[in-house]
């Protein structure tokens, strides 16, 4: 029989969201180029670039997995709200979260208890990870953990444990760092 810390399943699904900023932040990096400002075209030379201007370029690192597992939590999420399957309560709390702001935050700006809070923040989230599945459950990212890293038995116990002691105490909404 599973108890209810077992069922409990989105820790990655929280981790994502209440790192949402950082993980956003990673994926882009600005970088300066030459850019040609003018050329001159003689139709029987390839074009000469008369002035170069250095300007500033974005990249995006779309490979980045976290990011990408964001994004499929934030479309689910948009769908639910726009389906009404959120309370008022619910959609207060997640905005929130998604706007920075921690359980002692949402406290002073609603009146909900930080247990409250972090209560209904891990339901939403516990809905989330079960319309994706597999790696966004407790369960697939440990299956999924195991097999990218070839972890131990004991490893992932000790990743389950270390999920179930995060969960229990994340009433501050800060990620796996301790850290915004």
């Amino acid at each position: 029989m599973q108890t209810k810390e077992q069922i409990t399943m989105s820790w990655y699904v929280e981790t994502l969201l209440k790192n949402r900023a950082k993980i956003r932040s990673n994926i882009v990096t600005k970088e300066n180029y030459m850019c040609p400002t003018g050329y001159s075209l003689d139709y029987e030379e390839p074009p000469v670039f008369e002035h170069y201007i250095i300007r500033e370029a974005v990249f995006v690192a779309l490979e980045d997995d976290d990011y990408n597992n964001l994004l499929f939590i934030e479309k689910v999420l948009e769908n639910l709200l726009k389906s009404r399957f959120l309370s008022k309560k619910e959609k207060v709390v997640i905005n929130s979260i998604l706007n920075d702001n921690s359980f002692s935050d949402i406290y002073k700006l609603t009146g909900y208890t930080r247990i409250t809070a972090a209560k209904l923040f891990s339901e939403v989230c516990d809905r989330i990870a079960f319309l994706l599945g597999d790696i966004f459950t407790d369960e697939g990212y440990l299956a999924y953990m195991e097999e990218k890293y070839n972890l131990t038995h004991e490893q992932v116990e000790k990743a389950r444990l270390f999920m179930a002691s995060n969960k229990k105490h994340s009433n501050s909404a800060r990620g796996i760092d301790g850290k915004r």
